[in-house]
């Protein structure tokens, strides 16, 4: 009897509108009664995503005013007191071309005329001063001409230095290139001699090619960068959405032929919040496969970049795929166009990556490093 009613008390806890749980959102500490949690987490909760009415950004609900001193969309007033609202971004242009009370240089600044007023002035200042300008342009007229005929006469003296230089020029390396060809041509009789030293030099030749090409691979470490657009699209329609894939990209000269795997929905929990996104590495079948060794052994480093504009700021999502000691058929020569994809269920969680700035208009960054041959 007491084991049942301690199961049907059990059972009850599982379901009961009273019983106090914690928020969803992974920083948020409230503890509420499970009746109240949906309200909280929709309307009350202050690590709630919200996106900005002026740049459409997401963020938490709690960083409204941080946000609101930085977006770039938000309409503030003129900073030189004209009374014009500007959107942030578009301050710069409004005082250099139209607002009326910035300060310009008069138009006749080159020829002389340092004044500067505000632009609603320029015509008044334009007026009063017709006579000094007039009197700037001639003065500026004459000085130009003087500098041209002394130029032009400095050019004319280097043309003839030039054309002399050039002509000895000429005619040393014509003597120069004659001799060179003689020389050339008593080396190729010479070596026609000997069909055996011939061959051992196209011998040569072709080790030397192999291992400059074996070195130029060696020092190879490319730097793939995956520019993913319509991120909170993405993010929005986790569920439903299909995979995205990268372009593929190579490993380095003559390397691996690659490509990036991301699922939306990698893990989601049943609730459907508190989602991850995964990434894969995928071998794809290339034109350099014979010559490759396998299996794949190098190391590849996944890397989320954190688009905070100072970059002491940045708190890049950093992961290793290592498959040193993986015996993986996703790493073996591929004999379809590509194998199954390999890499992390739980790269990062939806929440995390709508917290700081991993995405920017829409957008953000995966830097692909792939190891330099060991």
């Amino acid at each position: 009897m007491t084991e049942r009613l301690s199961s049907l008390k059990q059972s009850h806890l599982r379901s009961c509108s009273f019983k106090r749980v914690s928020c969803a959102y992974e920083n948020c500490e409230a503890i509420v009664p499970r009746k109240d949690l949906e309200e909280h987490i929709t309307a009350l909760c202050e690590w709630r995503i919200v996106e900005c009415g002026h740049c459409s950004e997401a963020y938490p609900k709690c960083l409204d005013e941080k946000h609101l001193e930085i977006c770039k969309k938000l309409p503030v007033e003129c900073p030189d007191g004209c009374g014009s609202i500007v959107v942030r971004e578009k301050i710069s242009d409004h005082s250099s071309k139209d607002c009326p009370l910035t300060e310009i240089f008069c138009p006749y600044s080159e020829m002389g005329c340092n004044k500067k007023i505000e632009r609603q002035l320029l015509e008044t200042h334009l007026e009063s001063a017709a006579r000094l300008h007039l009197d700037l342009a001639c003065v500026k007229l004459h000085r130009t001409q003087e500098e041209f005929k002394e130029t032009t006469r400095k050019l004319e003296e280097k043309v003839d230095a030039l054309e002399k230089k050039l002509q000895e020029t000429v005619d040393e390396r014509v003597n120069t290139l004659q001799k060179k060809v003689e020389a050339k041509i008593d080396g190729v009789q010479a070596s026609l001699t000997s069909r055996i030293e011939i061959n051992d030099y196209l011998y040569d030749l072709r080790l030397e090619r192999e291992a400059a090409r074996v070195s130029d691979d060696k020092r190879e470490s490319p730097s793939f960068i995956w520019k993913i657009n319509g991120m909170h699209k993405i993010l929005r329609e986790a569920r439903r959405s299909t995979d995205v894939e990268s372009e593929p990209f190579f490993s380095g000269v003559n390397g691996y032929k690659l490509k990036v795997l991301m699922e939306p929905s990698g893990d989601l929990s049943r609730s459907g919040k508190n989602g991850y996104v995964s990434l894969f590495l995928v071998i794809m079948k290339g034109k350099y496969d014979a010559i490759l060794p396998w299996p794949f052994r190098r190391t590849v480093t996944f890397r989320l970049i954190d688009q905070q504009e100072n970059p002491d700021y940045r708190e890049d999502v950093v992961m290793k795929l290592d498959p040193s000691d993986d015996d993986s058929e996703s790493f073996l020569r591929p004999r379809a166009e590509e194998n199954n994809g390999y890499g992390f269920a739980k790269f990062i969680c939806h929440d995390k990556i709508r917290r700081r700035r991993y995405i920017v208009n829409d957008t953000a960054f995966l830097e692909v490093q792939v190891s330099a041959p060991s």
